[in-house]
C-alpha cells in the first residue's frame, strides 16, 4: 500500500525548502521582514479572536463538519505561524545558530556539539511557542464565546 507520507521524493523537497526558508533567514533584513509578516498575522488571528470569538468558534465548527483535513490544516496553519514567530525571535537573539561550520581547533567537536545543542533548544523551544499559541486561542475562543457545545 502506498501512504501518503511515505514518498521520500515529497520529503526531500520539503526538507530542502525547509533548509533554505531557514537559510533565508540569516539576512537580518529577510527576518525583519519574516518577523513582521508572520507578527502581523498572528496579531490579526488574535484580533478576531479576541473580538469575534463565537465567529471563529462556529466558522471553525462549520469548517469541521465539512472536512476535517481542513481543519487539521487550519489548526497546522496557526501552529506554524506562532512557531515560525518564536524561531524568528530566538534567530534575532542567536544570528549564526544554523550555521555548522566545523573548526578545525582542538575544542571544535565540542563547540559543534554545544552549537547543536543550542540550535536543539531553538526549534523545541519555537515548537513550544507554537503549541502555546494554539492553546492560548482555543482557550480564549473557547472562553469567551461561552457555550462549550
Amino acid at each position: 500500500m502506498n501512504w501518503p507520507w511515505d514518498n521520500e521524493k515529497d520529503d526531500e523537497r520539503f526538507a530542502e525548502t525547509l533548509n533554505d526558508g531557514v537559510s533565508a533567514l540569516s539576512d537580518r533584513a529577510t527576518l525583519i521582514r519574516f518577523l513582521a509578516l508572520s507578527g502581523g498575522v498572528v496579531v490579526l488571528i488574535w484580533i478576531a479572536v479576541l473580538f469575534a470569538p463565537t465567529d471563529v468558534r462556529s466558522a471553525f465548527a462549520t469548517i469541521h463538519g465539512l472536512n476535517n483535513k481542513m481543519s487539521v490544516a487550519i489548526l497546522a496553519i496557526v501552529f506554524g505561524l506562532g512557531m515560525w514567530l518564536t524561531y524568528c525571535f530566538f534567530r534575532l537573539k542567536f544570528p549564526t545558530i544554523e550555521e555548522t561550520d566545523l573548526e578545525s581547533d582542538v575544542l571544535g567537536s565540542y563547540a559543534y556539539q554545544a552549537s547543536s545543542n543550542r540550535r536543539w533548544l531553538v526549534w523545541l523551544f519555537s515548537a513550544v511557542g507554537g503549541i502555546v499559541n494554539l492553546l492560548a486561542m482555543a482557550v480564549v475562543t473557547i472562553a469567551l464565546s461561552g457555550s462549550t457545545e
